[in-house]
């Protein structure tokens, strides 16, 4: 009885990789767009989850909480006691350098009751996330609700 070896040859091997070499050569340029945006998405999504979190924990606790945004790079997340000291709750980084945050002005703070703490002769609290090329707009309404917006792409 006769075996028959079925395996690849390494010619076969060497085919099979050039063709995914030549492959992924065409799909990494127009992989770069989307992950850029991912990025930045990404970091949209930490500041709103930290925005919530800020809202759920004055609710919580019945205190005023704040999140500040310091240097483009880092979301604080901090609560004022009732005798007056400043407690963190959460402070984190941007992970991507690309990407950076800006706030006018640059801190959000929630009442006990989770509204939004706001002064009538201050702007409304508008953040941007971007890397230069994609940006988002968060806005936080008086209810203390945050909305992400994309905005057009430059």
């Amino acid at each position: 009885m006769k075996i028959k070896n079925t395996g690849l040859t390494l010619v076969e091997i060497m085919i099979v990789l050039s063709i995914l070499g030549i492959v992924s050569a065409i799909a990494f340029p127009t992989m770069l767009p989307i992950i850029r945006e991912n990025r930045v998405k990404s970091e949209t999504r930490k500041v709103v989850d930290n925005l919530k979190l800020a809202r759920m924990t004055s609710l919580k606790d019945v205190a005023e909480t704040t999140v500040s945004i310091e240097n483009s790079k880092q979301i604080t997340v901090k609560q004022t006691g009732s005798d007056g000291k400043e407690k963190i709750i959460r402070q984190i980084n941007v992970e991507y350098s690309a990407v950076y945050i800006t706030a006018s002005p640059t801190s959000v703070t929630f009442r006990s009751d989770g509204t939004l703490k706001y002064d009538s002769n201050a702007a409304m609290p508008d953040i941007v996330v971007s890397d230069g090329v994609s940006e988002y707009y968060i806005s936080v309404k008086l209810s203390g609700l945050a909305s992400v917006e994309p905005m057009k792409q430059i």
